[in-house]
């Protein structure tokens, strides 16, 4: 899901006039419900936290694509550091998603291609790919495929999941293995799970390891000898994964998610230069979840809220170097609001709005070796979006997007005050869609808060994305 210093915490006024638009949006949903009845599609209007999911546990299960790779002192989520961060990159990000319902789409099928991109300067580009299709083997036994590309400020990964599926009961009950492939060899991981189907939706549980083959690769086989950095597991990570969609009633429907990874160790040798081995402890999970209530098929409005956390701590292996001995704890918490409702068969609006918290500790053990910093970052943030689509030809969409952030004590990183700053911009998207299976967008941003010295009105960037079915 952008450069003035700020020493308040959060610019309320600004806020409460984002709030105040968005929860026109929300009324405006709920007393347009009855009407809409007469004007509702075969297809209900629905958000997902199916997107959020799959990213935070990618991100455990592809640490070497993590944009600083396996190993950096920026820990696991790696939010911040990039020398190309600026103060828009969060609200870039906002921009250039896909809608809600796009995204619901999106996981409600089985066979489909999405591509996504935007400027965050000059030069450079994020990009974000996804493949998918599934093929039956038999009657009771499919395989399917998942490739993950990501070109991102936190990530820089191309990852493939296979995954088999049997079914001891049909609609009832199914078995799924699951493996990432990886051209790092030692970064592939293994995952079980049993996932049980009803009238209502489906649950799953699911059990994995954490690189499997990593101590074989680099101790059996000897790679320490081809390779200068070597991770070897003193405790290897094991993983446990819940998820649940299930509808409550008629109109209620529930998303839940959860993971957790069992404490584990590595030792860090470095052929190069012995003294400059470490050891690190890590541990990582994370939960969501989503309330939707759907009074008819064309408004959908729901609450949803989503934690993770991630901790390292790292330790010098002889004590040469003190700047390796630290502790680094990473967690980001959020909870918001969405709505969706289609006035016509032509016309829709959505709007979400979050609250986003997201402090990082870093703590040194030895005094001298490093700054301690304990940042926070807090902001409010969404977009709400209104849209014209043809069943089948042109699609046009405005909207306004917005981060209004704050941290309480920006001295405390002073190379991040900047990210104090509040932004907005308006976003114009045009397109084609081809029926239900292909859609083509284009769009512009207009900037709304005359940061880096521009004038409100000014060009603020450009984005893309397509997606394919079949």
């Amino acid at each position: 899901m952008t450069v003035n210093h700020l020493s308040v915490s959060l610019d309320r006024p600004a806020g409460r006039r984002v709030l105040d638009g968005f929860f026109v949006l929300l009324l405006a949903a709920i007393s347009c419900a009855r009407v809409a009845q007469a004007q509702e599609s075969s297809r209900p209007a629905r958000a997902t936290l199916k997107g959020w999911e799959e990213y935070a546990r990618t991100t455990i299960q592809d640490r070497t694509g993590s944009f600083f790779g396996r190993l950096a002192e920026q820990g696991i989520l790696q939010r911040f550091g990039h020398r190309e961060l600026d103060a828009e990159y969060d609200l870039d990000l906002v921009s250039f998603s896909p809608s809600l319902e796009e995204e619901y789409r999106w996981y409600g099928r089985e066979n489909g291609v999405r591509f996504w991109t935007g400027s965050i300067n000059h030069l450079h580009l994020v990009q974000n790919a996804q493949f998918k299709a599934t093929v039956p083997l038999s009657s009771s036994w499919a395989a399917a495929a998942q490739v993950y590309h990501q070109r991102t400020l936190q990530a820089h990964r191309s990852l493939v999941r296979l995954t088999v599926r049997h079914d001891l009961r049909p609609r009832r009950l199914q078995l799924v293995f699951s493996g990432t492939l990886k051209d790092d060899k030692p970064d592939t991981d293994l995952e079980a799970g049993l996932v049980v189907m009803g009238s209502g939706g489906s649950a799953t549980v699911a059990f994995g390891v954490l690189d499997p083959f990593n101590d074989f690769i680099t101790q059996t086989l000897g790679v320490e000898y081809l390779t200068d950095s070597i991770v070897d597991y003193t405790t290897q990570p094991f993983s446990g994964r819940v998820s649940v969609e299930w509808s409550l009633s008629r109109n209620l429907r529930l998303e839940a998610y959860a993971l957790a990874v069992t404490p584990s160790s590595v030792r860090v040798s470095l052929s190069s230069d012995p003294a400059a081995g470490f050891s690190q402890d890590e541990r990582y999970g994370y939960a969501a979840g989503l309330l939707e209530w759907t009074p008819n098929a064309a408004t959908a409005i729901g609450v949803l809220a989503t934690w993770v956390r991630s901790r390292i701590a790292r330790s010098s292996a002889s004590g040469a170097r003190p700047a390796d001995n630290f502790e680094l704890t990473e967690s980001e918490t959020r909870w918001g609001l969405y709505a969706i409702h289609r006035f016509s068969s032509r016309f829709s609006a959505e709007g979400w709005v979050s609250r986003v918290i997201r402090p990082e500790d870093r703590l040194y053990r030895d005094p001298g070796a490093g700054v301690d910093a304990r940042y926070r970052d807090r902001a409010w943030t969404g977009r709400v979006s209104g849209t014209y689509q043809a069943p089948s030809g042109f699609r046009g969409e405005l909207g306004l997007d917005f981060v209004a952030r704050g941290i309480p004590d920006p001295g405390a990183v002073p190379d991040r005050a900047f990210l104090a700053d509040n932004n907005y911009r308006l976003r114009f998207d045009l397109g084609w869609r081809f029926g239900s299976r292909a859609l083509f967008v284009v769009g512009s941003n207009i900037d709304l808060d005359k940061d880096n010295g521009t004038a409100i009105g000014t060009f603020d960037g450009g984005h893309g994305r397509f997606t394919f079915y079949w």
